[in-house]
């Protein structure tokens, strides 16, 4: 039973993973003006290898 339940959902969940919309990179410059023009807020991702 709980194998058929755990199927179900992986089978329910597909849909949603394959239509989901890639993430577009821009630079710092490039989104900060579409945001600005949109009236939208930016998120900023730092990373280091330190």
């Amino acid at each position: 039973m709980s194998k058929c339940l755990v199927a179900l959902v992986l089978l329910l969940l597909l849909p949603i993973q394959t239509s989901a919309e890639a993430i577009r990179w821009q630079s710092y410059q490039e989104g900060l003006k579409k945001a600005k023009a949109e009236n939208r807020k930016i998120f900023l991702n730092f990373h280091a290898d330190w």
